[in-house]
């Protein structure tokens, strides 16, 4: 009788010990999730930038929904003081140091100071930029190529799917929120009469610093740009769609500028007369 009660010890043992070792291993393959492994893919090619605006140059986004929590954000620096931080997002789009990024983050700025996920910091400079589009493409130099986190296809995006933003909002680097697509082709009207077509929403938390940002999708592609956000309202971002970004990403970078064709023609409006 003894001998059987060790027998079946022994046996137990042998069945359940296995399960023992194998269970932690499949809970941890259970939480990297797609998001995981989204952020882990592009996380490395995202930046933090920070750049020192002068009060008497700064001028604000001609976006008001921009242009309302930017002007809070440097008024808290007082009357008095001669300069104010800006902070933002980038997200390398080339090996060889290409960044792109939003306009409203370098405009009118000293030193643009980029800062790597490891911590790796640079000294960039403004290769182009398109205030009629919000875009600039910032360049860095370093002895090895970066990460990368080439755009994406916007053309295809579903309301409702899955969307990560990252950046560095109010500084803190490496922020990873999620939301949804809310919707798309987005029409929002400047101050200015400035009109910015074809936004993507999100309810993705877009806050200040998270500007130039990346927006991604369920499989890691960029999908937009983080933008801005509609007032002190809570869960409307929005996002440049990355073909948008696409469409002259190469004439930033080769020419400083957009070139658009020249019809030759000019408008004006028919009256009676």
């Amino acid at each position: 009788m003894n001998w059987r009660v060790i027998l079946a010890i022994c046996v137990a043992v042998a069945v359940f010990e296995p399960l023992g070792d194998t269970r932690p291993a499949q809970a941890q393959a259970e939480r990297v999730t797609p998001v995981v492994e989204a952020v882990r893919r592009v996380g490395p090619a995202v930046v933090h930038i920070s750049t020192e605006q002068l009060r008497d140059d700064l001028r604000f986004s001609p976006n008001p929904i921009i242009d309302r929590y930017y002007r809070e954000f440097f008024e808290r620096h007082g009357p008095n003081q001669p300069e104010a931080r800006a902070l933002g997002s980038g997200v390398i789009i080339d090996k060889a140091g290409y960044i792109l990024t939003n306009e409203h983050v370098i405009m009118r700025t000293g030193p643009i100071k980029v800062t790597l996920s490891d911590a790796r910091t640079y000294t960039a400079k403004v290769i182009g930029s398109e205030p009629a589009r919000d875009l600039a493409i910032l360049k860095i130099d370093g002895d090895k190529p970066f990460p990368t986190a080439p755009l994406g296809d916007s053309s295809d995006l579903l309301i409702g799917e899955t969307v990560i933003a990252i950046g560095s909002p109010f500084g803190l680097s490496n922020t990873v929120t999620t939301g949804v697509v809310s919707a798309t082709g987005r029409t929002i009207r400047s101050d200015a009469d400035r009109v910015y077509l074809d936004f993507i929403q999100t309810d993705a938390s877009i806050n200040p610093g998270n500007s130039g940002g990346p927006l991604l999708n369920i499989n890691g592609d960029v999908i937009g740009i983080n933008t801005a956000i509609y007032g002190d309202a809570q869960g409307i971002g929005f996002a440049i769609p990355a073909n948008s970004a696409k469409a002259i990403v190469e004439d930033l970078i080769q020419f400083g500028q957009v070139n658009y064709g020249w019809f030759g023609v000019r408008v004006q409006p028919l009256n009676p007369s």
